[in-house]
């Protein structure tokens, strides 16, 4: 039998994520300017809000100050953000972050690891299983942790909870919320670390006010998301906004994805250090050769920004030209996608000179783009982690 409809527990279960998601953007609030905002009736939002009260999920925090006449005072609500406390683990090619956060990225522990590519995929996970049971003890939590937010580059299967292809970290499907559930003992939440980034800015950033954003990682490779009315668009087969695999050399030279030409192929960092390893030696750029200790190995992880500010032209002219694409392919995607804004994250974008030339290169091409609408992540103190977090979040809060 076809069923139709939706069940008064499915209803009940939109109207507490909506309520939450209203919280989150506008508390501390009344249930009273909650009902109004969602059109809800007293006693159905009475009967939501009362079992999330009882838990602890959301609490009373006095009453509102713009209530100044004799009458009864508004009661403001809010969100218990560690209500859960949760691992937040990012799996990147060059680095991997294990935290342990609430569930708005409050941090209790972190440790930041250069990531395994010499062992197994089991082998790297049973490790990262490892420091979280190790910041757990430092952190002195003494409860269990029931939840993990993993984040990882790449394609992911989120609902199988698997990596389908993380580029450059491992080569094959790798079933990592199965390998980490059974190391850590908790649920395991699985997301593309960029999108996963998205949503935290859409929980906890410029996407409580903007509807449409469109998202730009730069470093180790190229990442991005859409965000269109306040979610995040995957497309059918969950690839959309790849700008990194924009091709840009027709039979240019082979990619991760396994295409050829790829934007990535000429602006991640193994692609950059290619371009200056041609020049680099002591003579022709003294300040690049000592700010990476004599070795261009050492650009990895964290990319070395002062060197761009401080190196020889002929380095500056190599990051001018990448810039220049990078604007190019941005403006483009901006003139299809029209987001109400353009958000720049990524270790790269954590140099504001690099983030000028960016803009630049985009007004540039476009005069209507500018500072206003291509703007710095308001996230960039928690990048390494918040997106972990934020997947929990979905998990408890937010998930209709």
């Amino acid at each position: 039998m076809e069923q139709t409809g939706i069940s008064l527990e499915q209803v009940k279960k939109k109207n507490r994520a909506y309520i939450l998601k209203t919280i989150n953007n506008e508390g501390p609030i009344s249930r009273k300017d909650i009902a109004s905002k969602l059109k809800l009736t007293a006693a159905s939002l009475t009967q939501t809000c009362a079992p999330m009260i009882e838990s602890g999920l959301i609490y009373e925090t006095g009453t509102s100050k713009e209530d100044k006449g004799p009458g009864r005072k508004r009661v403001l609500v809010d969100i218990n953000y560690d209500f859960r406390i949760c691992y937040a683990i990012v799996i990147e090619p060059e680095k991997t972050t294990i935290a342990i956060t609430n569930l708005k990225g409050a941090l209790k522990a972190v440790r930041k690891i250069k990531t395994p590519k010499d062992i197994t995929a089991e082998e790297c996970l049973e490790k990262i299983a490892d420091i979280c049971h190790e910041l757990k003890i430092e952190a002195e939590i003494t409860g269990e942790i029931t939840l993990a937010g993993v984040c990882i580059s790449g394609l992911v299967d989120r609902s199988e909870k698997t990596s389908v292809h993380a580029y450059g970290i491992w080569e094959s499907e790798v079933e990592v919320g199965k390998i980490l559930s059974d190391k850590l003992g908790c649920n395991v939440v699985l997301e593309n670390n960029v999108t996963a980034f998205a949503l935290a800015e859409i929980y906890f950033g410029l996407g409580r006010k903007n509807d449409n954003l469109f998202f730009v990682k730069w470093g180790p490779g190229i990442g991005s998301a859409i965000v269109t009315g306040k979610k995040i668009y995957e497309g059918e087969l969950k690839k959309a906004a790849e700008i990194g695999h924009f091709i840009i050399e027709k039979d240019g030279e082979l990619c991760s994805c396994g295409r050829r030409g790829c934007l990535e192929t000429k602006l991640s960092y193994s692609a950059i250090k290619r371009e200056i390893s041609k020049i680099y030696s002591p003579e022709k750029t003294p300040e690049l050769y000592k700010l990476t200790g004599g070795s261009i190995d050492n650009i990895t992880g964290d990319f070395p920004l002062d060197f761009l500010e401080k190196c020889d032209s002929a380095v500056k002219e190599i990051m001018e030209k990448s810039i220049n694409l990078f604007s190019l392919v941005i403006t483009n995607s901006m003139t299809i996608l029209s987001p109400s804004r353009v958000v720049l994250c990524g270790p790269i974008f954590k140099s504001a000179f690099i983030r000028e030339k960016v803009i630049n290169g985009c007004t540039n091409f476009d005069p209507g783009y500018n500072s206003e609408n291509i703007i710095y992540t308001t996230l960039s103190d928690k990048e390494d982690y918040i997106g972990a977090s934020a997947i929990c979040a979905r998990e408890v809060l937010f998930g209709e």
